[in-house]
């Protein structure tokens, strides 16, 4: 009986080492082992590295070779001693939520390589100082939450990959810097609450593609710099409070659905001088009968 119960202890022992192999590379970086893979994540250190790194392919633990994959939850979270470009390995398939929240010194473009198929909340969230045009590789099939929130130094146009089929909410939200025209791909079904609000760098025409369903409240919002004439599609069925609030420079809005869609609070509405206490329609409106809640006084 004695000799079994070493045995389990022994097993456990081992189950629970394997789980728990992890290096810290001369960076200060520090990875662990994907359980039952040859596979490796970069966890959260308890001391952030600092300076300029690049994340390698691999990383050897505990005399075997690990592919690099993921850079997991808060992998960096905060760490603004971080400093120059910021290079991913074509190894890694997720980069995971606030991976790179708050990485204020991190600088350059960034380059998110074809490998990378999910990205997590916040995973760059606040990185203010990245700076160069951002494209989002044809392997990403969601843009979630707040993912480049606040980055407000990316600049140039956007380009979202037809494999995008939802942007989340607050997804690009503060990005000032973003600018030129904005095209939503065909493959888009929905857009998050304030996803691109505060974006007034943005210019031009916006088209939205009859592939999207919901658009959410004020998800372009203080979008100033949008122009021309707009046309909600017939797939639209829901546009949240404020979505288009203060798009001054929007010429006409044409609502193609001969059924209203669910219109929110002052959808196509800007504010008066006199303090924000009255709103207003900012533009033409060509919109179905019985769609009134674009404008409540």
């Amino acid at each position: 009986m004695k000799v079994k119960l070493l045995i389990l202890l022994l097993a456990c022992c081992s189950i629970y080492t394997s789980h728990a192999q992890t290096t810290v590379d001369a960076q200060g970086i520090k990875y662990q082992v994907i359980s039952g893979t040859n596979n490796a994540r970069i966890i959260q250190n308890t001391t952030c590295p600092t300076g300029q790194i690049t994340i390698p392919a691999s990383i050897r633990i505990d005399g075997t070779n690990y592919t690099v994959t993921e850079i997991g939850n808060n992998a960096f979270f905060r760490c603004s001693g971080l400093t120059g470009s910021l290079t991913i390995p074509n190894s890694v398939t997720s980069i995971e939520s606030e991976a790179f929240y708050g990485c204020t010194g991190l600088t350059g473009s960034l380059t998110i390589p074809n490998s990378v198929t999910a990205i997590g909340e916040r995973a760059f969230s606040r990185c203010s100082g990245l700076t160069g045009s951002l494209t989002i590789p044809n392997s990403v099939t969601s843009i979630v939450d707040y993912a480049f929130s606040g980055c407000s130094g990316l600049t140039g146009s956007l380009t979202i990959p037809n494999s995008v089929t939802s942007i989340g909410s607050g997804t690009f939200s503060g990005c000032t810097g973003l600018t030129g025209s904005l095209t939503i791909p065909n493959s888009v079904t929905s857009i998050g609450r304030t996803a691109f609000s505060g974006c007034t760098g943005l210019t031009g025409s916006l088209t939205i593609p009859n592939s999207v369903t919901s658009i959410g409240e004020q998800a372009f919002a203080f979008c100033s710099g949008l122009t021309g004439s707009l046309t909600i599609p017939n797939s639209v069925t829901s546009i949240g409070d404020y979505a288009f609030y203060e798009c001054k420079n929007l010429t006409s809005v044409t609502v193609e659905k001969s059924t209203p869609p669910t219109l929110g609070r002052d959808v196509f509405g800007f504010s008066t001088d006199n303090g924000g206490t009255d709103w207003k329609p900012n533009c033409d409106l060509n919109i179905p009968d019985g769609a009134t809640a674009y404008y409540v006084s």
